[in-house]
């Protein structure tokens, strides 16, 4: 998790997009585990917050690499 955070970073600024850096969070350390509860994280508290702030009219759309955990965590 922490390799695909610092990469994501990297991208960004070799990108020129330093603007969109805090939009980065960390993600989860783990994978769900069958039949347990969310993985709570940076990234999933970021999704739930955002998710909360948008609507029909302005929905949230959520780009994620790699595994859906933060999402799925966000979901449940």
């Amino acid at each position: 998790m922490e390799k695909s955070y610092a990469e994501i970073q990297k991208v960004l600024r070799l990108a020129g997009r330093e603007d969109l850096l805090s939009c980065v969070c960390r993600g989860a350390g783990r994978f769900l585990d069958a039949g347990g509860g969310p993985v709570e994280c940076d990234a999933t508290e970021r999704i739930i917050r955002e998710a909360l702030r948008h609507d029909t009219e302005n929905p949230l759309y959520v780009v994620s690499i790699g595994a859906a955990t933060n999402t799925a965590s966000a979901l449940l």
